[in-house]
């Protein structure tokens, strides 16, 4: 009996060894929404983070996140391969390295160019960083801040920046009660 309960009171600990860090996303972290389909963050370069999504196999998109946070580029995948003509390049008026770190209670508003396969087009993307809340992946829980990023009145994104880990996650896409919002479902590190 008295094993029994030393064995109840390991088990969460166990559990909780298994939630990834920030030291892994040198490997890789996966993350998987309640559709099966996954997200891995992985570092790209000292301030770069490359997200790789996945909605079945061979087809998904490519993505290039400044601080884990600024999206500079989004790519297609399809067949396995980068689709032709679905590059998109944003370069904002600071390197990487100097584009601020979420903060509760901050924003940043940032004059953007886009090249894609239409040409250039200058925007401005305006952030609003909330407030810190703790936010749960399966058995795994992480500090969060809400990002709200509005490109136009009517355009707009929710991420969910996880401090510990270095990245944010697409929460939602559209504004308002047009959002369509997005379930993460669990996390696990990614053996190389």
């Amino acid at each position: 009996m008295m094993r029994l309960t030393y064995l109840a009171a390991f088990l969460p600990t166990l559990a909780f060894a298994e939630c990834p860090t920030g030291a892994d996303l040198a490997t890789g972290i996966r993350v998987i929404d309640a559709d099966d389909a996954s997200d891995t963050y992985k570092t790209y370069s000292e301030h770069m983070v490359e997200s790789q999504y996945r909605y079945e196999p061979g087809e998904g998109a490519r993505s290039l996140l400044a601080q884990g946070v600024y999206l500079v580029l989004a790519q297609d995948i399809e067949n396995g391969e980068v689709a032709a003509g679905t590059r998109s390049t944003f370069t904002y008026p600071v390197q990487p390295g100097q584009m601020p770190m979420p903060e509760p209670g901050g924003q940043w508003v940032a004059d953007v160019v886009l090249l894609d396969d239409k040409g250039l087009e200058s925007t401005t993307h305006q952030m609003s960083f909330g407030q810190e809340t703790q936010f749960a992946l399966g058995a795994c829980s992480y500090r969060m801040i809400p990002i709200e990023v509005l490109y136009a009145e009517d355009d707009g994104e929710l991420l969910y920046y996880l401090p510990e880990l270095g990245f944010a996650l697409l929460g939602g896409i559209g504004v308002g009660a047009d959002r369509e919002v997005f379930v993460y479902t669990s996390i696990e590190k990614v053996v190389p």
